[in-house]
């Protein structure tokens, strides 16, 4: 299983070589409309995400783009999730030409990148950004996302784990805005039930996520021998757990129930841990549709594109060998939604003005009457609709796309996953609100 952590960061790496530092990259011509994208360098989820993307845009592109222009992505990276770094980081890609952009790399990117891009009136959307706090900002409408917020996952996650028999339950999450309010919005939840109580919670700096020393902290985490954890993190909570089994904080006498969530549900995370250790363990996360056409059509287009003879895709092609389950692909999938949905609503504004973009998002993406379901893949049709003046309503390949007043999405479906014999498992899905 070590051998998986090293195959990673080389296929980490033959992206990042793929994707030039924007500063080295030519200027584009006038006929693009370039995409800029804010993305974690060391992210699990980097590659599949920068696919998708891809796959959206060659969409967009092969049905003629948008207001007569292809989209070009131009992408940056925010090394490690360095925050302080993200606002010079945002300056630079609008300086080099980029008229929206995709805020990848956590909670806290999109929020330190919105400190530029709202101040200029950049259109700015997410697909994997799931904090609470993004809602509450003072965004003038500019701000967007395919995902939902966590405090339907911190819903889901207190009912599912009070519904076991485990009654006191430590919390372990990084110290972020992600994090943070998932933290909080489980413990108010999850206490609200009978006999249920959180022990500690215990915030992590995000400082090196892949060489993170937990030692100093898991006195904390495991005083008062708590009956469950919830951890709240990606592939560093696997170094937490090993950590942990070193220090003899977990034993054969003594190992408490595990619970994760969205950031756990890569294989990036089980290769870096003895599979004993996290046999057993559940989670939720954000999930596609189960049984849909739409989604169906893109992962086995999504797939496809392992296989294309460049630098990137060779580096996803190794991955989608060692990836068997379809973890890695929630944010894929609302990652493609992001670029259909900003694209139909440029083609809708007839502009690249970020307020004007925000204004259509919901009349292309929201139900009403008399309006035209366009699907994933059916970008030609969305924009002959936009054309001829019909209303459209586009059914995201994530699930349905329906933004509040917020710019969130207001439903979907998560899934309950375990972990058995070295895989991930479905439980079972919930749908909310």
């Amino acid at each position: 299983m070590k051998i998986h952590c090293s195959f990673l960061a080389s296929a980490v790496l033959l992206v990042l070589a793929a994707f030039a530092p924007i500063s080295a990259q030519p200027n584009t011509p006038a006929n693009t409309i370039k995409v800029g994208i804010m993305i974690g360098s060391g992210d699990p989820g980097t590659t599949t995400l920068l696919r998708s993307a891809n796959m959206a845009i060659d969409e967009v592109n092969n049905a003629g783009g948008v207001l007569g222009k292809k989209l070009q992505l131009l992408p940056i990276f925010n090394s490690r999730r360095n925050y302080d770094t993200v606002p010079a980081l945002t300056a630079q890609i609008l300086a080099r030409g980029a008229e929206v952009l995709i805020s990848c790399g956590g909670s806290s990117t999109t929020m330190r990148a919105t400190e530029v891009t709202i101040q200029k009136g950049v259109f700015t959307i997410t697909p994997s950004s799931t904090s609470p706090k993004i809602s509450r900002l003072q965004d003038n409408g500019l701000v967007w996302r395919t995902i939902p917020h966590d405090l339907f996952q911190g819903r889901i996650a207190a009912d599912v784990l009070g519904k076991t028999k485990h009654r006191t339950v430590t919390v372990v999450h990084p110290d972020n805005a992600y994090g943070s309010e998932l933290a909080k919005t489980f413990k108010e939840l999850f206490e609200k039930q009978a006999d249920k109580k959180v022990l500690n919670i215990v915030p992590y700096k995000e400082a090196d996520r892949k060489n993170y020393d937990f030692k100093t902290l898991l006195d904390k985490i495991y005083d008062g021998k708590p009956e469950a954890l919830y951890l709240i993190g990606a592939d560093e909570i696997s170094l937490m757990l090993t950590q942990s089994a070193q220090a003899g904080k977990i034993t054969a006498s003594y190992k408490p129930f595990l619970f994760g969530c969205d950031g756990e549900y890569n294989d990036d995370f089980i290769a870096g841990v003895e599979t004993s250790l996290v046999e057993g363990m559940m989670g939720v996360t954000y999930i596609h549709p189960t049984n849909d056409k739409s989604f169906t059509r893109f992962i086995e287009e999504f797939q496809k594109r392992a296989t294309f003879d460049d630098s990137v895709t060779v580096a996803n092609s190794s991955l989608a060998a060692l990836m068997s389950s379809e973890a890695t692909n929630s944010y894929a999938a609302s990652m493609y939604d992001a670029v259909y949905t900003m694209a139909l609503a440029i083609a809708k504004a007839g502009s690249v003005k970020g307020s004007d973009i925000a204004k259509q998002m919901p009349e292309i993406a929201n139900a009403r009457k008399g309006a035209q379901t366009v699907r994933g893949g059916e970008f030609a049709r969305g924009l002959q609709l936009i054309k001829q003046n019909v209303p459209i309503n586009y059914d995201g390949v994530s699930g349905p796309i329906e933004f509040d007043q917020n710019g969130d999405v207001s439903s979907g479906n998560y899934l309950v996953w375990r972990i058995h014999d070295g895989k991930f498992v479905e439980e079972k899905v919930i749908a909310f609100p």
